[in-house]
């Protein structure tokens, strides 16, 4: 009984990820309300930040990516990054509407799926640059997006889809 107390009383991240960055080893646990970092010789605590900052409502909930020194994390209407010069100091937040599919952190952008939408973010300051309606044969909504480098791709409701404009199809 104790056990599945203390498992429902976590809040934290969806899944244990840790990163290596420099002398840092940086964590966000699945048992943890915030990110912290490590100093990968001594085990120290380096610097720790919160899931969700203050004034926040909605919580971070998985990791996308680090890029030029920044950790991006996102949740269900929010995406945010954390400077990894700045000892972790939370960057800025982007609020989106409900997602129910998982981002993905390219060279040049972030790509969150918004309903039947993809936005397109800008990785150095958190503005909504693009949102490019998806269409599907069967109207559902996107799904968690990947990357192969060249484009974008999405799975969802037992489907894979290559996305790529029409000009390009």
């Amino acid at each position: 009984g104790r056990v599945a107390q203390q498992l429902r009383d976590m809040d934290g991240w969806e899944e244990d990820t840790v990163i290596a960055h420099g002398r840092a080893l940086i964590v966000l646990g699945s048992d943890s309300d915030k990110l912290f970092a490590l100093d990968r010789r001594s085990g120290k605590l380096m610097w720790e930040s919160p899931r969700r900052p203050t004034g926040a409502d909605d919580p971070a909930l998985y990791c996308l990516g680090v890029l030029n020194n920044r950790l991006y994390v996102a949740g269900r209407q929010c995406v945010r990054a954390y400077d990894l010069k700045q000892d972790g100091k939370f960057n800025w937040e982007a609020k989106i509407d409900p997602s129910f599919g998982h981002g993905v952190l390219t060279g040049d952008a972030i790509f969150m799926p918004v309903g039947e939408y993809v936005a397109r973010i800008n990785a150095d300051n958190g503005k909504l640059e693009a949102q490019v309606k998806v269409v599907t044969p069967t109207q559902e909504p996107v799904g968690n997006l990947f990357s192969d480098g060249d484009r974008l791709l999405a799975v969802g409701m037992a489907r894979a889809y290559a996305l790529q404009d029409l000009e390009t199809r």
